[in-house]
């Protein structure tokens, strides 16, 4: 009996695990299937698009790179000006609501958090109409403002649960120290928050990354990647014979979020995992 249970638990575990592998399979298999028609001659990605095959066309980023550099650089342009502001934003509000006491701190919190639950699709349209009104329209500014208000809402969840979480009595004996708030928050709570700070930027960086619907109401023309290789690729008739070189505009696009997450994955996960512990 127990020798049946032993072979059902590892037959079990056998099906588990290949559910795993097949799902992997599925998840990697487009950015693969990316990755070697980025290298391909037009002729070869015709003959054959499902397998990669030699020699490494790597002429096809340059070509690419080209067309998409401006919207690029662009976009690193918002993420840095965006990021910044925003963590600047979030940690110094999260840090009064964690860490001082003053009226309605808590009903703070609890509409941050309804904001958070509320689609951004149903904002769409009245906050189109209020940077209308404010002389935004297609205006460099129109692309900031939103990500210090609509970003600052999930790192302030992230900052004050952690801010929360840090024990009392480093903050009574700065105290007895004299500190004041500003020092409190700047040499205390704000080194100590490092990995929540690599995460909203990281969560920051893919939202700005990904942003196509904002930018395509608010601006005249595309301005960050997102909406730029869908005016350059897809509208363009010259890349219906140049399919490896739209692959690899996608692919160079999608490379930056990728080393980011790498290298900071580290952070990422510290800043999920603490913020979740200590809630």
């Amino acid at each position: 009996m127990r020798t049946f249970r032993l072979r059902k638990k590892t037959v079990l575990q056998i099906i588990l695990q290949l559910i795993i592998w097949i799902l992997i399979f599925i998840l990697l298999f487009p950015l693969l299937f990316t990755v070697w028609n980025a290298f391909k001659t037009h002729y070869e990605y015709t003959m054959d698009m499902w397998l990669p095959s030699l020699p490494i066309r790597f002429s096809n980023l340059g070509v690419a790179f080209g067309y998409i550099k401006g919207y690029v650089f662009n976009t690193i342009l918002v993420a840095v000006v965006g990021c910044v502001g925003m963590l600047i934003i979030s940690s110094v509000a999260s840090y009064a609501i964690a860490r001082i006491r003053f009226p309605g701190s808590k009903f703070c919190f609890g509409f941050v958090l309804m904001l958070m639950m509320m689609p951004g699709i149903i904002t769409l349209v009245p906050q189109f109409l209020l940077y209308k009104a404010l002389g935004l329209f297609d205006n460099f500014w129109a692309l900031i403002f939103p990500i210090y208000t609509n970003g600052s809402l999930m790192s302030v969840f992230l900052f004050v649960t952690f801010f929360r979480g840090l024990p009392a009595e480093i903050f009574e004996a700065a105290d007895i120290d004299g500190a004041d708030t500003a020092i409190k928050y700047l040499k205390i709570a704000l080194p100590l928050s490092m990995p929540i700070l690599g995460t909203a930027t990281i969560i920051q960086i893919v939202s700005i990354w990904n942003d196509y619907l904002w930018q395509q109401v608010i601006m005249t023309e595309p301005y960050t990647i997102a909406a730029g290789l869908i005016e350059v690729f897809n509208n363009n008739r010259e890349f219906d014979t140049k399919i490896p070189v739209v692959y690899s505009g996608y692919l160079i696009a999608s490379s930056p979020l990728i080393v980011l997450f790498v290298a900071a994955n580290k952070y990422y996960i510290q800043g999920l995992v603490g913020s979740a512990i200590k809630m």
